[in-house]
């Protein structure tokens, strides 16, 4: 267990501009090996952009699902009702969260959408 503690600490940080300019230097004739340890990047992560294993624009992790002005119109209304008094929980936030996503527009995973009923149902049934 402690193994696997360590492997994870030790992980090596690297800059996406660092990676970009060995890949480029890895191109231009420059072996792999030398290229990670000139500009500081895994070699394994090197060799396999390279490689062409993995993209070299690859980035980790999802998307935001919401522009800055979007998310920033749902946290001022979450404020705006804490501020007279109507806290909403965590439940509450992420079915907001999503029946706001699918009034823009946005496309969710149905991993995502777990729960059909949410807040926009509730609003247009309070306006009729």
């Amino acid at each position: 267990m402690s193994s696997i503690l360590n492997a994870k600490q030790n992980k090596m940080k690297y800059d996406r501009a660092n990676l970009l300019r060995a890949f480029q230097a890895s191109q231009k004739g420059m072996s792999v090996y030398r290229a990670s340890r000139e500009y500081n990047v895994p070699e394994s992560t090197l060799r396999g952009r390279t490689r062409g294993l993995v993209a070299v624009d690859v980035t980790v992790g999802f998307k935001p699902l919401f522009s800055l002005d979007e998310e920033e119109k749902l946290v001022k209304h979450i404020s705006y009702m804490a501020g007279i008094g109507y806290g909403y929980n965590v439940s509450k936030i992420k079915y907001m969260t999503r029946d706001y996503a699918l009034h823009l527009g946005k496309l969710l995973s149905l991993l995502k959408v777990s729960v059909i009923v949410g807040f926009m149902t509730l609003l247009r049934d309070g306006l009729t």
